[in-house]
């Protein structure tokens, strides 16, 4: 075993690998980060609680053999190894702590008084709120840090802040599982925020009592609204809703249309605060502290500028994080700006791989579930891709200055680098350009297999609305935000307003050139891990072996994706509605076309951004619902025994409750009412030969392949509570 290991350790290719050719110094920090993100996303994404001793073992073994073993290459691997092992330790400790956080509510109309934690003016989609200290009528005490998220429906009476008690009645649900195959599951959403149950209200909200807004969290929130609230009474429509965005977190109130647009245009990053907005906040208050500084004698002649301009805008860049709403992407922003101003002070390098690494790691143990986020993997591969290709770019251009200058040292004598001299707006111009560019190819395949669609001009686009962030909006809405207690930043809406009126016409436009925006549909879980562990892999080596592995591993992407057909209808839970792409074109039935399930749906079967549409009937009467044929196929929905012979065809996708599957023998398809409710919605795909051939379906080679997209998730901690309910129940 030793002669194998020494060959193992002395094999050139094994070195390369793990030791020449990385792009930066700093390629291992990143490749534990790796590990680490994989065991956390193995427990997340296959919900698997793991008894800690099961885990403990093996970092035990890990940790002796690292003490003992002296060869590095082992040590690595063994390090690897271990910090794989603890991801998956953390994330089953965080999915313990959370399933005993929840308590179950029950479902329903229910009466009940609770304190505002969060109010969100979504204009002309009403208000949100986020309630605890809930007390339902005729329920148990509940604990006061259980949440509900509620949609307002109906009046306010009363001006109405976080920390208010509030009495309303409500429908209070469960929170939805998936919506489509491989689709986003909201319920761990709902779980990892500590909602025990969301719904809408059904009566006017009546005030209580005011409430102290002396507790901190009430008081940020409140701050939070009031900011909004001004920002959309100055600047109407979607320029105040866009403000409101940018500055202090709350996205609701911007129309349909306009947040359409900005996505296609590929501008959705200008409504996340992320790192764009917090490197703006940071870096303009930075550069007006160092000249104020400068230029007071007293302090430049004793302190350098920039180290105590650096510590005073930390306090800025904090202030803004609070405003913010703490996001995912504005944490991670947050953090890199702290270590670049640590950078200043130390007089170190200031963005590195090991800046955005040690930001991932912080947020991955604070809130490991923030792995499988759209918000974190966008967020992590702009910056990791703009950094790595900036690193390249300026070892070419050193390498390069020093070849130029030992040719003019050799040729004339001089022992000086030549000056270059570069056009200002033409290296702007050019740094825009590469930079959108970057982070396009970063973020494309993680919006082609969330969103399903890629913006084509996304570089094009924030070439005109980055100057215009970056110059006028947030300088200005800085400002704004600084003179806003004493009433003078109503002087800087008029431009604020028409800056932000740009941008939006801007989008639109984009949005409305041919082919914008590309849709695909539906892609495998697997094809997405493949592309994300090439991407990751070739930016961290530069070897013939890496370089050969990944282009293996692209044939095995192209063909997973290759392989992978789409289903081609989905029944809803209730079976009342249904979707399916036919010769092109989305036909949906029983749903309104503006909901967030069709658009989900839309985006499964590629047809989102499409104007065709055709709406299908769904005759329904006591008896049932009976849908208008699909192919050879039709939905026969049954609620009672009568006529049950006659729907339950060969033909037929029957929906039928449990008590009387029995009688329903001769069906295509039968699923019973119960089971869809539970694992549903249906998702169902014809046999190729029917679409080809008007042969009978009752053929023995035409088989229908379905899936209950909710099954997977069946045994999810999240998924066993909102329908059954784990945890503290104290019924």
């Amino acid at each position: 075993m030793t002669v194998l290991r020494n060959k193992l350790v002395n094999n050139k290719h094994i070195q390369v690998f793990w030791y020449g050719h990385a792009l930066h110094d700093e390629w291992r920090i990143m490749t534990c980060l790796f590990f680490y993100a994989c065991g956390v996303m193995l427990i997340l994404y296959n919900a698997i609680i793991l008894p800690y001793a099961v885990i403990l073992l093996p970092l035990a073994c890990c940790a002796f053999a690292f003490i003992k073993v002296r060869a590095a290459t082992l040590r690595w691997m063994i390090s690897f190894a271990a910090l794989f092992m603890l991801g998956c330790l953390s994330m089953t400790a965080h999915l313990k702590s959370h399933m005993g956080a929840l308590e179950e509510i029950e479902t329903g109309f229910q009466n009940l008084s609770a304190t505002v934690l969060q109010l969100e003016d979504r204009g002309t989609k009403g208000h949100r709120l986020i309630l605890h200290h809930i007390n339902i009528e005729n329920h148990p005490v509940l604990s006061p840090s259980v949440k509900v998220r509620l949609l307002v429906r109906t009046q306010i009476n009363h001006d109405i802040k976080a920390g208010d008690r509030i009495s309303l009645s409500a429908i209070l649900e469960k929170p939805s599982g998936v919506l489509v195959p491989n689709g986003y599951d909201f319920g761990r959403k709902a779980f990892f925020e500590g909602l025990s149950a969301t719904g809408y209200t059904v009566s006017s909200v009546t005030l209580l009592n005011k409430g102290k807004t002396s507790k901190f969290e009430y008081f940020i929130n409140d701050l939070r609204e009031t900011i909004a609230n001004r920002l959309k009474t100055h600047m109407q429509g979607d320029a105040g809703a866009l403000a409101s965005a940018l500055f202090v977190g709350v996205r609701g109130g911007l129309s349909a249309t306009a947040e359409t647009a900005l996505r296609d245009a590929g501008l959705a990053h200008v409504l996340a605060i992320s790192g764009l907005h917090m490197g703006l906040v940071t870096g303009i208050a930075f550069l007006v502290l160092e000249y104020m500084f400068a230029a007071i004698p007293a302090v430049g002649l004793r302190i350098l500028p920039k180290k105590i301009a650096a510590i005073t805008a930390f306090f800025f860049a904090s202030t803004y994080l609070v405003l913010s709403g703490m996001g995912i992407a504005t944490i991670r922003a947050y953090i890199m700006v702290s270590i670049a101003l640590l950078a200043i002070v130390l007089d170190r390098k200031l963005m590195s791989i090991r800046s955005v690494t040690i930001a991932a790691f912080i947020l991955l143990i604070l809130s490991p579930e923030s792995v499988l986020s759209v918000s974190f993997q966008m967020s992590f591969a702009t910056a990791t891709g703009l950094i790595v290709i900036y690193n390249m770019i300026e070892k070419i251009r050193n390498k390069r200055q020093d070849q130029e200058a030992e040719i003019e040292r050799l040729l004339i004598g001089k022992t000086d680098a030549p000056t270059v001299k570069y056009n200002r707006f033409v290296a702007f111009f050019a740094g825009s350009l590469l930079t959108t560019f970057i982070s396009q190819i970063a973020i494309a395949p993680i919006a082609i297999y969330h969103f399903g669609t890629l913006s084509v001009f996304g570089s094009l686009s924030n070439i005109f609305v980055m100057p215009i962030v970056s110059m006028i909006v947030m300088p200005l809405g800085i400002l704004a935000l600084v003179i806003m207690p004493f009433g003078l930043d109503v002087v800087l809406y008029p431009v604020l307003s028409w800056s932000l009126k740009q941008i939006i016409e801007i989008a639109l436009y984009f949005q409305s050139v041919p082919f914008a925006a590309i849709s695909f549909g539906s892609l495998p879980d697997s094809s997405f891990f493949l592309v994300m562990i090439i991407t990751i892999v070739l930016m961290l080596y530069r070897s013939k072996i890496t370089f050969a592995l990944a282009i293996f591993a692209s044939f095995l992407t192209l063909q997973t994706i290759g392989d992978y057909k789409p289903y081609d209808l989905i029944i809803s839970k209730s079976g009342q509605s249904y979707a399916f792409l036919h010769n092109g074109v989305f036909n949906l039935a029983g749903g309104r076309s503006q909901s967030f399930k069709t658009e989900s749906w839309q985006r499964y079967f590629g047809a989102y951004g499409t104007q065709q549409q055709i709406k299908k009937r769904m005759a329904c009467d006591k008896i049932g619902c009976v849908s208008e044929p699909i192919g050879l196929y039709k939905i026969n929905l049954i609620k009672s025994a009568t006529d049950i012979k006659r729907d339950c065809t060969p033909n037929s996708l029957v929906i039928i409750p449990n008590y009387l599957r029995r009688y329903c023998k001769n069906a295509a398809l039968l699923i019973t009412a119960e089971e869809l409710n539970t694992k549903g919605p249906l998702a169902v795909r014809f046999p190729i030969e029917d679409s080809k051939t008007e042969r009978s379906v009752t053929d023995s080679s035409s088989k229908l392949h379905y899936q209950l997209v909710n099954e997977r998730i069946l045994q999810t901690p999240w998924h066993t509570f909102y329908n059954g309910g784990t945890g503290n129940n104290r019924q």
